[in-house]
This record gives structure tokens, sequence and C-alpha cells, in this order.
């Protein structure tokens, strides 16, 4: 699931990440497959995040990645799920 760092639109010309450059790198599995099928052990929370941050979503601060960070916000809401599972002995 693809989560924005802001809701503004970013204009893209270039390659941005390594997932873009397919099949660059040698390392056993580094790139990813866009015709693979998605995720299904995922906990049922990821369908509630949303793509972008709200509109009034503060501006990111590197002093402060916990408040303004909001992909973080979100990986950790995915993360906390995927432990209270594990630990609960439940999939997804």
């Amino acid at each position: 699931m693809l989560v924005a760092a802001t809701p503004e639109e970013v204009p893209s010309f270039d390659p941005e990440h390594e997932v873009n450059l397919n099949h660059a790198l040698k390392s056993g599995g580094g790139t990813y497959d866009r015709d693979q099928a998605p995720r299904i052990d995922l906990p049922p929370i990821v369908r509630a995040i949303p793509s972008k941050p709200p509109e009034d979503f503060p501006e990111f601060d590197p002093a402060k990645p916990d408040d303004t960070d909001f992909q973080l916000q979100q990986a950790l809401v995915v993360a906390k799920a995927l432990a209270s599972a594990q630990s609960n002995g439940t999939a997804n």
C-alpha cells in the first residue's frame, strides 16, 4: 500500500526509489514485482489507512518525526497491529 508523505501531489520525472529501477538490484529479491498479487497477510486495519495525510496535517519536522511524519505514523499502526495479532496468536 502506498502512503504519501504529504497531501500535495509531488511531480516526479525520474525514478526516485530503488523500486522504480526494475531489476537494478541483484541482492536476491531486492526488486518489487509490479505484477505480484497484493499481500493478504496484513491485518484488517491496513484497509483503513488513508493514502494521503489530512489537509490540516502538520508539515514534516525532522526534529519531531513522531508528530509530523505521516508515513511513520501509519507504519506504526500496522506494526502494532501485527505485533498484537502475533502476541494473541491470531493471523490477520
